[in-house]
């Protein structure tokens, strides 16, 4: 029997280490975003990732959607709430639109902000050879009780040749169910560049929020960042990604130094490995330094026709309840734990897309 079972573990594994997918967040969330603040790309990985190359990247420059063709996409995950999203790209001639469901990355700063369940609207124009541009505009509510939560935010950006500007405006954010309610301000900017192998890329988020009442403290927050990671191609199979920079909210005072390391390895058509190490050099709040955050993330791509399967290994931790920090979720599939085992939530994230 314990033969039976180690055949039949390994045949599974040998299933679901495969594929060379090209988009997913349990690949960004193996490979990392570039930005250890969590405040401009969020930890989750559906926002992308400043240095890999990966479709999720529209959600942050919405230009990038004319590198993709029709493509579909399942995922589920054990953060943020145990829940799932999703969502289409179709390509007409140059011009990229679609929509995508339930990503919490875009209504960020939202007490409980996994049930206002957004939309996103997708739209995208190669203009010529050497410029694009791209809009999303999402909408989430929330209704209980008579009182509403709501966010309506835009996000556009242009590719220029090696030069990719972006940002971000929440044009409504409003939570009458909070108790305070409040009002929730934000705008991103950044700028991407390419050259050769490198990549550098810096970038910066105003938050705040304007309490209803005349007894709680407004709050208000700003994070700015500038990194660089350099791509090496040591094997027409495998690929390292080194990088580092230095983050800072302000607020806050909470200085970091990132080092960054993953790779991907296309052992096959079908099979590829990736795994990722995120270390900070310097992680100091307020003169302390925090507790060790290093993470070693594990994941994988089973390919099969147009079809991807991708996974990453990660832990279930209990998050907080401050509006204000993205751990408050309720469940977070944390792959940045130290933590490993069968209990520890060994299908964290997973996706399985399509393109044609």
């Amino acid at each position: 029997m314990k033969i039976l079972s180690l055949n039949f573990f390994a045949a599974t594994m040998a299933l679901v280490l495969a594929g060379d997918a090209l988009a997913s967040r349990a690949r960004v969330l193996v490979m990392g975003s570039g930005d250890p603040s969590d405040r401009i790309l969020e930890s989750f990985g559906s926002d992308g990732s400043f240095y890999y190359q990966d479709d999720y990247n529209i959600f942050y420059n919405p230009a990038l959607a004319t590198h993709a063709n029709n493509w579909v996409i399942v995922e589920k995950s054990n953060a943020p709430g145990n829940t799932s999203q999703g969502g289409f790209l179709i390509a007409e001639n140059n011009w990229r639109y679609g929509a995508y469901f339930n990503r919490v990355a875009p209504i960020f700063g939202h007490n409980k902000m996994e049930r206002l369940r957004p939309v996103e609207v997708i739209l995208a124009n190669k203009i010529s050879d050497e410029l694009s541009a791209g809009g999303i505009l999402s909408y989430g509510s929330f209704y209980k009780a008579g009182k509403k939560q709501s966010d309506l935010a835009l996000r556009l950006g242009v590719e220029y040749g090696a030069w990719e500007p972006f940002g971000m405006y929440k044009i409504l954010g409003s939570d009458d169910v909070t108790n305070p309610a409040y009002t929730n301000k934000q705008w991103i900017v950044g700028l991407k560049y390419k050259w050769g192998a490198w990549t550098a890329y810096t970038a910066y988020r105003w938050l705040k929020y304007d309490q209803n009442d005349t007894i709680t403290e407004d709050f208000e927050s700003d994070s700015v960042g500038i990194g660089a990671t350099k791509k090496f191609d040591v094997h027409e199979r495998t690929s390292i990604y080194l990088g580092t920079g230095f983050w800072r909210r302000t607020t806050a005072d909470h200085n970091m130094i990132p080092v960054n390391i993953s790779a991907e390895i296309k052992m096959a058509k079908e099979f590829a490995l990736r795994a990722g190490l995120g270390f900070l050099a310097l992680d100091r709040l307020n003169e302390d330094t925090l507790e060790d955050r290093t993470s070693g993330r594990v994941g994988a791509t089973l390919t099969y026709d147009n079809f991807d399967f991708d996974w990453v290994i990660g832990a279930r931790i209990k998050g907080g309840q401050d509006p204000n920090n993205m751990a408050h979720l309720e469940d977070l599939g944390d792959t940045s734990s130290q933590n490993f085992g069968f209990t520890q939530d060994f299908f964290s994230a997973a996706s399985l897309s399509y393109r044609w």
